[in-house]
């Protein structure tokens, strides 16, 4: 007879709170993914587009960062890095938008890992 002591329970509770949280994530990257993809083939001297699609990216970001849980799994820790890296690009060029910096204008490089 197996014995489910409390330390199995949590467990059990661990992994179920995971998984939830791993397929919430994995419906959001899904649409952040296809974000970066419209992002890095848009025209580059589309402002508007560009600024709705950045908009778009920081959304996606804080939805997933609103999801309770993710940071006490390690492995959810590490899979939000480089989302968190794109939201701070796209809100950096967010703000070189609104500065009105448009002649030195850099390019941001949104990556997907």
């Amino acid at each position: 007879m197996i014995n489910f002591s409390s330390h199995n329970q949590q467990d059990v509770k661990s992994y179920a709170l995971r998984e939830a949280l791993l397929e919430q994530m994995q419906a959001e990257t899904k649409q952040f993914t296809a974000l970066l993809e419209e992002y890095t083939e848009r025209d580059p001297d589309d402002e508007a587009l560009t600024q709705r699609l950045c908009q778009e990216i920081v959304d996606v970001v804080d939805r997933v960062l609103a999801i309770e849980g993710w940071e006490s799994s390690l492995f959810l820790r590490n899979l939000m890095k480089p989302l968190i890296e794109a939201k701070e690009q796209a809100q950096e060029r967010l703000e070189e938008m609104s500065g009105g910096s448009a002649e030195h204008e850099q390019p941001v490089i949104l990556e997907d890992h």
